[in-house]
């Protein structure tokens, strides 16, 4: 009868054992389901950025060039000592 009270004793624990291995499962599960969420969420912002920063980069690009051109018309209408 003892065995019988062991037996049942360690089978009670592996119930137990299984309901909390299933219910890790289903709290990772979501945990996984909210990261990946957030991941798609950070690759939208990347792209976004991107975006923005090429855009701010094409008009710093233009500026630069009207600056130069500015600096180029100034020294063709100034006389020259050479």
């Amino acid at each position: 009868m003892e065995a019988l009270d062991i037996l049942e004793k360690k089978i009670n624990l592996l119930l137990e054992t299984i309901k909390n291995l299933k219910d890790e499962a289903a709290q990772l599960k979501q945990e996984n389901a909210l990261l990946s969420d957030k991941i798609e969420q950070l690759g939208s912002n990347l792209v976004d950025g991107r975006h923005e920063l090429d855009s701010e980069k094409e008009k710093a690009k233009v500026f630069v060039e009207g600056l130069i051109q500015s600096i180029d018309s100034l020294v063709e209408v100034e006389p020259s000592d050479g």
